[in-house]
């Protein structure tokens, strides 16, 4: 199963993605996603990063700040 965790370059979801690769690893395929992946201001461009991955879980860690 995958767990995709978006914002994994932040500092939440940095600790997220290092405490689930330490400890479901064996389980879970763990999905990093940084804002290269997709644009998280536009809508389709998330949803279809999502599409194409098809993740079990998305732990959402990203955020927009300007």
């Amino acid at each position: 199963m995958r767990i995709l965790i978006l914002g994994s370059n932040g500092r939440l979801g940095y600790d997220v993605s290092n405490f689930l690769e330490k400890y479901l690893s064996s389980e879970f395929v763990i999905i990093r996603s940084n804002r290269i992946d997709f644009d998280l201001s536009n809508f389709h461009s998330l949803e279809n990063y999502i599409q194409k991955i098809s993740p079990k879980f998305i732990i959402n860690c990203a955020a927009y700040t300007n």
